[in-house]
């Protein structure tokens, strides 16, 4: 392999831009092949075992604060973790949060995937029967 010099680069910049000027090149389907790269490079997410996780992590954090995610969604997604982690499920926090999943039209067994709880507790609290408790 030969390594690109500064003429190779002024070259390739200049037919780039000339495809562009004569419409051989549309900047709809450039961005959508950017995309689609980004994708596969970045868009699934395995963990943290994956070399892509700090930078995914970091851009996750940034889409947030700059309102990717609603103020339900967040505390859906905060209900999920606590479960994760061994936390409670139990308080009003987490009360609005089943309430809003179910609004926004997720079904019980989705709703008790997320939180890792059986659709039955979900059933049951959605109901007013039981305090939900893991």
């Amino acid at each position: 392999m030969t390594a690109m010099t500064k003429h190779d680069a002024i070259n390739a910049a200049m037919g780039l831009a000339e495809d562009v000027a004569e419409g051989r090149l549309d900047p709809a389907v450039l961005k959508q092949q950017a995309v689609t790269e980004l994708r596969a490079l970045f868009g699934t997410v395995v963990g943290p075992d994956d070399p892509a996780w700090d930078v995914q992590a970091d851009v996750a954090r940034q889409a947030i604060a700059l309102g990717a995610l609603t103020a339900d969604e967040l505390s859906e997604w905060a209900a999920v973790m606590r479960r994760r982690t061994g936390g409670t499920l139990s308080g009003s926090g987490f009360d609005e949060t089943l309430r809003c999943m179910r609004e926004k039209g997720n079904n019980a067994t989705d709703i008790a995937k997320m939180l890792g709880v059986s659709r039955a507790t979900v059933y049951r609290y959605l109901a007013g029967n039981q305090s939900l408790s893991v």
